[in-house]
């Protein structure tokens, strides 16, 4: 689980991995990812190419998700990333993020 503070930006870099643990070339894959509340399955943020989500190296899997929490409420949200390459689909394990309050007392 992942805490961070309500309004803090911050930089999720990833790799997609194969099964084997070797890079997965991402060349033919789009990429999506998606934070949404706990107890729904309705996204409140969606990251992809040019909104949020950079391509750091394709062919090594590499890529980066720039978070702006400032827009979240305070709470529990679930995050996943999708992989497809319109033959292909494959999910990322789901991973939580807590997002507490930012302001200091």
């Amino acid at each position: 689980m992942l805490s961070i503070k309500q309004g803090q930006t911050f930089s999720l870099q990833c790799t997609a991995s194969q099964e084997d643990g070797s890079p997965q070339d991402l060349s033919e894959f789009s990429v999506i990812a998606r934070l949404y509340k706990k107890d729904s399955s309705v996204a409140v943020a969606r990251f992809q190419d040019s909104a949020g989500l950079v391509m750091i190296d394709a062919a090594a899997g590499t890529f980066r998700i720039d978070v702006d929490t400032s827009q979240f409420a305070i709470g529990s949200y679930l995050f996943d990333i999708k992989y497809s390459n319109g033959v292909r689909t494959e999910y990322s394990p789901t991973e939580m993020i807590e997002i507490s309050t930012g302001t200091l007392q």
